[in-house]
């Protein structure tokens, strides 16, 4: 009932946006699928036709209100965006560069022109929602009179960059702004550091070791207060970072302390990583680049024999968006109400077009045929990927971020949310002097309200001669010991959202 009631509606709104001349009768809707094909009929000076894609309210749920919209090369495709969050018309396929072939994105309330359109070809392009991968569409081009557009994988130019790593049991970071190479090319992006690299140092310590690390604020006056949170870790509470006490002030500095203990025993080993936590600018603060990781050790993980050394690589996932210049986008244009910001998506709706991987763009990474240990990190503020690997390899996990797991698991493909980790054993043996591709795949869910997963190359690997087997992973593995939770809960909080 509420796709017939919306019809007439949808006709009426484009009608009076004036796009390209009037709206035609829309396509029959298949019993399948009730959403609408939209045509415009030609205008005037140019004779294209010109489509619309429609979004109605609740659209992350029911997906987009026109599925398929149909135009002529040469014309132009408005997004009217209906609902009360942000989306996107976004090209699955994409350009050598990894940039979409056409991209649109509307506030809500607000109309659009989708970008790149007028330069495609006739033929059929699939297109999503970057905030919600599950709203999936089609635009079907007809006529002639465009050149084919070169799409394909990237080419991945970037050596990945592997974060400098701090051994220490008193390390002190500067935070401080400087230029980093995120982009193959151009100038460097201007980001705000721990000790002037994105990601920042990666924190490495034996389990049970006190680790105290002092952060000392050298960025501008006007960014304001910051406070460090180590995610995963276990810790008093004036060394957690609180969000909105005991911040770190413009020219001040403040020292964590980290004991690596639980109940007085050395903590099992962890992948965890340390981040900005101010309260309103967390998402700000994040994407600019206040983020680094932090691996603890065991013994009893040491006796496993699991790769080490170059052969285990951390790897820091996100998601960022850049201007001409190869600057950061500015997502969070009113501070004050941080991921609110003017010009930001409600509902933490913050994402990237280009997909970094420990702040290097589209990286390729040189291994040899033989086992790796990836520490799989999503740092972005909201995105989720469906990590997977080319050439039908699997990944044989290990651990979640907090702990290893009590026996290896194999799997084709991990989703990981926003701060989710997964640590991974891949085996190069079989692959030598081939590309391995890491990619997120697409993952569609019926669940009202789900977001999805996007599809989209994130870096390759390139795999070099065999050497000497490694160890095979072990059957069983040391973990943590179940938690025996009380079957009668000793007491209930009652949290509302509301006022």
């Amino acid at each position: 009932m509420r796709i017939r009631h919306w019809r007439p509606l949808v006709a009426t709104f484009v009608l009076t946006l004036g796009i390209a001349g009037y709206v035609g009768a829309p396509l029959a809707a298949s019993a399948a699928s009730p959403h609408l094909a939209v045509r415009t009929l030609p205008a005037a000076a140019s004779g294209a036709l010109s489509g619309a894609v429609v979004v109605g309210p609740g659209g992350a749920s029911t997906g987009y209100y026109t599925a398929v919209s149909l135009m002529t090369t040469g014309g132009s495709l408005t997004f009217v965006n209906l609902d009360q969050l942000a989306h996107t018309v976004t090209s699955v396929a994409r350009k050598p560069d990894g940039s979409p072939l056409f991209n649109g994105n509307a506030l809500p309330g607000k109309t659009v022109q989708v970008q790149g359109v007028d330069k495609l070809p006739a033929g059929t392009y699939q297109f999503y929602c970057q905030f919600h991968p599950n709203m999936t569409g089609q635009l079907i081009v007809e006529g002639e009179g465009n050149p084919p557009i070169k799409t394909g994988p990237p080419k991945f130019p970037s050596a990945l960059r592997i974060p400098k790593v701090l051994t220490g049991s008193h390390i002190t970071i500067p935070v401080r702004q400087a230029n980093v190479r995120v982009l193959p090319h151009g100038p460097k992006t201007r980001m705000w550091t721990f000790d002037g690299m994105y990601p920042g140092p990666t924190i490495e310590r034996p389990a049970g070791h006190k680790t105290k690390v002092t952060f000392v604020n050298h960025l501008p006056g006007y960014i304001g207060d910051i406070t460090v949170h180590l995610h995963g870790d276990h810790h008093a509470s004036a060394s957690d970072g609180q969000p909105a006490s005991k911040l770190i002030k413009p020219g001040g500095r403040r020292t964590y302390i980290y004991p690596l203990k639980e109940s007085g025993k050395p903590e099992p080993a962890a992948f965890d990583f340390y981040h900005d936590h101010h309260m309103g600018t967390t998402g700000r603060d994040n994407w600019y680049g206040l983020q680094g990781m932090f691996l603890i050790h065991s013994a009893s993980q040491d006796r496993l024999h699991l790769p080490s050394g170059k052969r285990d690589v951390p790897l820091m996932v996100t998601d960022r968006s850049f201007d001409s210049l190869n600057q950061l986008t500015d997502p969070f244009a009113n501070p004050s109400t941080g991921l609110l910001g003017a010009n930001s998506p409600p509902g933490d709706a913050t994402v990237g077009q280009d997909i970094l991987v420990n702040g290097t763009y589209s990286p390729h990474f040189d291994v040899k045929a033989q086992r790796y240990r990836l520490r799989l990190l999503n740092a972005s503020n909201f995105s989720s990927y469906d990590f997977a690997l080319s050439g039908g390899m699997s990944f044989t996990q290990i651990g979640t971020g907090d702990s290893l797991l009590p026996k290896p698991l194999v799997r084709k493909d991990i989703v990981l949310g926003p701060s989710q980790r997964a640590d991974v054993i891949v085996n190069f043996a079989h692959h030598a002097h081939q590309n391995i591709v890491l990619r997120s795949i697409a993952r569609k869910s019926t669940t009202p309200g789900a977001i999805g997963t996007e599809q989209a190359p994130i870096m390759q690997f390139r795999v070099g001669s065999k050497t000497a087997a490694a160890r095979p992973v072990p059957a069983t593995i040391p973990t943590v010991a179940p938690i025996k939770a009380p079957t009668v809960p000793s007491a209930v909080w009652v949290y509302g959202l509301g006022g």
